[in-house]
This record gives C-alpha cells, structure tokens and sequence, in this order.
C-alpha cells in the first residue's frame, strides 16, 4: 500500500512537472511571436464592456495567432488575462469578461512565479461541450519579454492529463490486487509493477522531450513564415558582432519594412495579407546569398544579417536584389498586386560597435527610406541620428505640453468677399513651450500626428473653439461661424462624432456655428467610408469644407458625393494670381466647379488689395489672409473685427 502511495505521488509531480514546463515554453513563444501585437488590446480591454470586449475583432485574431501556436499541442483551454485579473480571451467563450483577481494562483503569476495544479473535474465546459470525469493540470503561466522584465499579462494554460492519471491508477489497483491475492508471487509482481511503472514514465519523458522540442522550435521561429523570429535575431546579431571582432570582416545589419502593408491586409483580409508575408519572405530568401540570415520581426518587418560584407557596396548590391524580387506582381484571390519595400542598413563597425546599437542604426535608416518614398534603400549616417533626437526630445515635451495644458488657440478671420465683414474665423492649434518660447507649428504638428496626440489634442481644440465662440456670442459680438482643422488621425478615429457632439453640448454653442475642414488626402483612402463619416458629421448640424483644394488627388466624380458646404482654395494659387496666368486658370476653374455644386468658395493666403480684387472677381465668396489679419488672440478678436469694418466702411465712402 505504501509503495502504491508513493508511486503516486511522484507520478503526479512528475506529470504536473512536466506540464508545467510545457505551458513555459509555449508561452515564452507566445511573448516572443505574438504578444507585441495584441499587448495594446489586453492592456485597454478593462475599459470595453463584457459585451464589447466577447464580439471584438482582437478577439478573432488572438483565436487566430493561438490556434496557429498551439497546433499540435494538447490543450483543451488556453486563458488570457491582463494584470487585473479581467479574462481578456479564453477559448472557453463563455469566461470572457470574467475576473479572477481573487485566485491566489492568478496572484502569484502575477508576482513573476509559474504555478501548475492538478485538479479532478466532475464536468469540464469546453468550446465544443462538456467533458466528463477528467484530471486537468492548470498552469499560470507571467507574459514578459525577459525574465527581468515587469509582467504584462498572465496565460492559464488547461491541459487533459486524464490518460495518464487513468493509467496510472489502473496499474496502482492492478498491482495492490495482485500483491493481496497473489502474496506468494509478491517479488514477481513487484518486478512487473516496476517494469511498468518505468514504460510509463518513459512515455511520458518522451511526450515531454517532443513537446519541449516543439516548444523551443516556436520559441525562436515564426510560426507564420518559418523563419527566425525576432528573439533569434537578438542572439544571432549579437555572435555575428563577437565573430567580425575576432575575425576582422564587417557585418551589415538590414532592416526592411513593406510599404503600404496594411492596406492590402485591411481590404482583402488577414488571410491573403498573412500569404503576401510567406510569398515575400521566400521570395526575400531566395534573393540572398546562403550565408546570409533572414528574421520576421512581427508584422511586415523583416531583418536580415550580412556576415563577411567585403564592401558596404556588397550590402547595397543585395538590398537591390530584395526590392527588385519584392517589386514582382503577386497574385492574391485572382488579383495581381505590386508591393515595395523601405530597407535600412547599418554597417559594423563604420556605423557602431555593438550589436545593440547597429539594430538601432539600422531601423533609423529604414524610416529615412520611408520618408524618401519608400521602395529604396538608406545607409545610416550620423545626421539621422540626431534627427530621431530631436525629433523625441520634441515628443517628450508635447506628452508635457499636454499634461500641463501649454496649448492655445489664435484665430484668422474669414471675410465676406461682398461685404469685406469678418464672418467667420479659424482656430489655429499654437504651442507655448516654457523654455522654448512660441514653437512654429511646422515643427510640432507632423509629431503629434505620428504619435497619436493629436487625437486628444484635437479635441480639445474643437470644445475649445466652440466654448471661446459661445463666450463671444454670451458678449453681445455678432454670431460668427469658427472652423477647425481635422487631421487624418483624427478623422479615422471611431470617438470623432461623439467628440464633436459632446463639445456642442458641454458649450452650448449652436452647430451652425462650427464648421469643420478636411483636406483632399484624408478623402483619398476608403472614400466609402469617408463620406459616411462626413455624412455622420453634417447630422450633427455643421458645416464641413475642404482646405488646400486642388493640391490633393481626389477625384471630380467623388466630389458630387462629398456633403459639403465650401472649398478652400490652397494659397499656393493666390501668392501669384496676378503674374501667373496657369494660377488664374486653376482659381477661376475651382471657382466655377464651387457654384456649379452651389457651394461657397474661400481663397487663403490673401496678403494685398490686388489679389483681394481678382479673388472677387472670380467669384470667391470669403478670403481669409494677412490682408485681413494675421492669426490673433481670443482677447483682441472684437477689436480686430472693429478695424476690418471700418476698413470696408471707408472703402465704400471712397
């Protein structure tokens, strides 16, 4: 009895071991592969509500990037849950939304410590039913990048150990019968006790070793493609550093990124964007030479290493060859399509010294080539550095901006061209930095729009503008219309309607005195939804135009769809109305196309009688300019408006 007693015991660690290690694995693999692209999800699941957060979109593809990982494997549950406890996805549907905060085993994953329990379950619910009478080992398991690193989120892991707890007791009942009835054959049955005990746990070292194999084999390559993954190009950039220093060769570091990626993979779907990857990166593979290394770094980022690069010319020669392979029509769902690639390349040791800071210079580079237009290639130099610097130290001081209300707002005036009064004014977005001073807003606007500031920077803007017009109209002023710029982040954003809605209920200013402006390029992309969108705003009651008209690309048939009120003629086309008779054509072309829609027209950049005269003349109903004013305080609005109406009463007495 007591030999079954221990045999027991050490089965059962020896089991709950093993799965433990399992559950390890696979998650470092989850972490390393997949967890960058569903971190942003978990961490703002707690803000959706149960509802939202089971019918969400993330929650397919995390289902998705899961099944992919654990194929081969046997798991009944996998759970994801953040850091409070919320079950962000489970693939027991039913537990979505739940929270299990007060679960010790939760709080210790949480504390950085894996934790694997053995449990029997009367009824176990699975995604496809109940199970009946099965032993589950459950583990949790702490989601970080490195051991050292804070944990971001926490994975239960369900395994069905059942078989082998089944075995196990059948052969424990098995050999205490046989030593009960059978006390003569007793050392005969203790040797077919052990020789059993030992295939049992033999098979079961096997299935471990296997499943540890499989485990280490996604630990360090793309599920998706096949290739070393990001957590291999860390160690094999590092031994390619250590072997040029020893041996004295250079080696070149190549980051590539696909451009426009995320077009193709939002308008035909995950699954012909996934096939794009693996058709790219064979195609990428092929293209390299057989010493060279090819990484997927996540998304449509790749990297590869050039050991032994005689010449950075070598590298260069390379890099062409993976453009030009990338640039070759694919096929996908029977539509032929053309990609390009941005590739950065940073070389050891002219560029750096350590692996660390090559991979840097590297990625450096590869935005540089995105900004030349994409499907080129850029070696790293010093200057780009010092760019991405600045261009940080400027983003650190906006999160300031933001966080210590530094922003305001100035104002322009739009004149009516027939009666040269102010009736309108645009908001204009200007910073105050405390050391600084004033910043131009060349220098900040691109920054806040590529790092998502703008969103709520945008709208404060749009209450602001609406508050400061309800105080001008609370003080007696004549009720002006004051328009505010929209950016393509902003007007992407699902909050934007509600943004505007709720700016005009918490200032109480009628929605005929907002107007909001768009430019041409934000109509570009998903035109349907666009004018959804655009549809969507103008229910709200305000008017809506298009700024810098005739700079962009959007097409004349588009434009009888478009539900607008004006369009703003780019003040490229004014600065040198008089002298350039191709300005004059456009204006006066623009001019007719407005009344032809019936819609108003305001011309920018006015800055003397002259053009005010032939803007009138062609027809523009407001301008807007430093003719007029230059962008002014709220403060000195009412003085402003004052001169400008002298100014038009003394013309007419003239």
């Amino acid at each position: 009895m007591m030999l079954g007693y221990f045999y027991h015991l050490f089965a059962e660690e020896s089991l709950i071991d093993g799965q433990r290690q399992v559950s390890l694995m696979l998650t470092k693999s989850y972490a390393n592969s997949m967890w960058a692209s569903h971190a942003g999800f978990v961490q703002s699941a707690a803000s959706l509500k149960r509802e939202e957060l089971q019918s969400s979109d993330e929650i397919r593809h995390i289902h998705r990037d899961l099944r992919m990982l654990l194929r081969g494997v046997n798991i009944l549950n996998v759970t994801l849950l953040d850091v409070s406890g919320l079950v962000v996805y489970s693939t027991n549907a039913e537990q979505i939304g739940d929270l299990q905060f007060a679960d010790s085993h939760f709080r210790s994953a949480r504390n950085g410590k894996v934790i694997s329990t053995l449990a029997y379950h009367d009824v176990y619910k699975t995604n496809r039913g109940e199970l009946q009478e099965r032993h589950i080992v459950t583990s949790y398991v702490p989601i970080r990048i490195l051991d050292a690193a804070p944990v971001e989120g926490i994975i239960a892991i369900d395994s069905d150990t059942t078989h082998l707890i089944s075995a196990m007791y059948t052969q424990q009942i098995r050999s205490i019968g046989w030593l009960i009835l059978l006390m003569s054959l007793i050392y005969m049955l203790m040797w077919v006790f052990t020789k059993r005990s030992d295939r049992l746990i033999h098979e079961q070292q096997l299935q471990r070793e296997k499943d540890l194999e499989h485990m280490r084999h996604l630990a360090y390559h793309d599920p998706l493609t096949g290739f070393l993954n990001r957590a291999s190009f860390t160690e094999h950039t590092e031994e390619a550093v250590r072997r040029a220093k020893r041996v004295g060769w250079t080696v070149a570091v190549m980051f590539l990124d696909l451009d426009r990626f995320k077009l193709i993979n939002d308008s035909l779907g995950h699954d012909a964007g996934d096939q794009l990857l693996c058709l790219t990166a064979q195609r990428i593979r092929d293209a390299l030479r057989e010493s060279d290394i090819l990484f997927r770094m996540g998304g449509d980022e790749f990297t590869v290493i050039l050991e032994d690069v005689k010449i950075p010319e070598q590298a260069a020669d390379v890099a062409q060859r993976i453009l030009a392979v990338i640039g070759k029509p694919i096929e996908l769902k029977g539509e032929e399509f053309t990609i390009s690639a941005s590739v950065g390349m940073a070389v050891y040791p002219r560029d750096g010294e350590s692996a660390n800071y090559l991979v840097k210079c590297a990625d450096t580079a590869m935005y540089r080539a995105k900004e030349l237009g994409g499907s080129c290639f850029s070696f790293f130099s010093p200057e780009m550095n010092e760019r991405v610097e600045n261009q940080l130290k400027i983003e650190t001081a906006l999160h300031r901006a933001v966080a210590n209300s530094e922003f305001f707002l100035q104002y322009q005036p739009r004149v009516c061209a027939r009666t040269q009064q102010v009736i309108g004014v645009e908001a204009l977005l200007r910073w105050k930095h405390p050391e600084w001073g004033i910043v131009p807003p060349s220098r900040f606007i691109s920054q806040l729009e590529e790092s998502g500031l703008i969103v709520p920077v945008g709208a404060w803007v749009i209450k602001e503008a609406c508050r400061q017009n309800k105080a001008w109209q609370d003080m007696g002023l004549l009720p002006i219309c004051v328009s505010v710029n929209l950016s393509s982040r902003q007007f992407r954003s699902e909050s934007l309607v509600n943004t505007v809605r709720m700016a005009l209920a918490e200032t109480g200013l009628d929605p005929s005195y907002l107007e909001m402006e768009l430019t041409e390029s934000l109509l570009v992309d998903n035109t349907e939804n666009a004018i959804s969108l655009m549809h969507a705003l103008k229910g709200l009651g305000i008017a809506l135009s298009i700024d810098d008209f005739g700079t962009g690309y959007s097409s004349l048939s588009y434009l009888k769809r478009f539900p607008i009120d004006c369009l703003k003629i780019d003040r490229s086309f004014v600065t040198d109305l008089a002298n350039n008779t191709k300005d004059a054509a456009i204006v006066e072309a623009i001019s007719a196309l407005a009344h032809s829609l019936g819609i108003g027209l305001v011309a920018e950049g006015v800055e003397d009688a002259n053009q005010a005269r032939l803007l009138q003349g062609y027809g523009c109903t407001e301008m807007q300019g430093y003719f007029y004013s230059r962008p002014i305080d709220a403060d000195h609005l009412v003085e402003m408006i004052t001169r400008i109406s002298a100014s038009a009463i003394t013309a007419k007495v003239a």
